[in-house]
């Protein structure tokens, strides 16, 4: 149903030359319970950018020897495809992975999504940080595309109990749909640490 998401990138300008290099993805059923999880770092193809903000340096490439986003796609697609993009500050996100995307020859419909920073029914600022502290979540690992994506499902689950106290949410947006040359998907990730089942 949902497909809640973060990027971490190499600077902001997406129509540019920056990049994705970190994205993480959970998935949620209607009623905001999870589904699955999956992150991924990106080599990037340059520098990455502002390692004190989403703390992935050169050497941490390096050693993990990640895919590039291109090569990448199909599995990106499969996760989100046919769901419901949600982020926190959402046109940040959606205009990276339509940019890389669209690197790829691959166009994205249904990107209008929901954006928790919009939806947050708090007063002043509506950075994650302080909605997360709102609404009782703890944030861990801000800046860091699962640590945020983590608060995020939990923030936007605990809109969807009162959808009453979060106009726009409903009624729901339509799905992503992806086409073009839509590559099989690679069925692996390269993450930060081991992941610990």
């Amino acid at each position: 149903m949902f497909a809640v998401l973060d990027v971490e990138t190499t600077g902001f300008d997406h129509a540019g030359r920056d990049r994705v290099v970190e994205l993480a993805v959970i998935g949620l059923d209607r009623d905001g319970n999870e589904e699955f999880r999956w992150a991924s770092l990106f080599n990037p193809v340059r520098d990455v950018g502002p390692t004190h903000i989403h703390g992935i340096s050169e050497e941490l490439l390096a050693q993990t020897q990640p895919a590039t986003f291109a090569e990448m796609a199909g599995d990106i697609a499969e996760l989100l495809g046919d769901r419901i993009p949600v982020a926190h500050n959402l046109a940040f996100d959606r205009g990276f992975l339509t940019a890389e995307f669209a690197r790829c020859e691959i166009q994205i419909a249904g990107t209008d999504g929901l954006c928790t920073m919009g939806l947050a029914s708090v007063t002043g600022s509506r950075r994650l940080e302080s909605c997360c502290d709102a609404y009782g979540i703890v944030l861990s690992d801000a800046h860091t595309a699962l640590g945020d994506t983590e608060a995020t499902a939990q923030l936007f689950a605990s809109m969807l109990r009162e959808p009453d106290r979060h106009p726009g949410l409903l009624p729901l947006p339509s799905p992503m749909r992806f086409s073009g040359p839509v590559p099989e998907p690679l069925g692996r990730s390269w993450t930060r640490q081991p992941t610990v089942h």
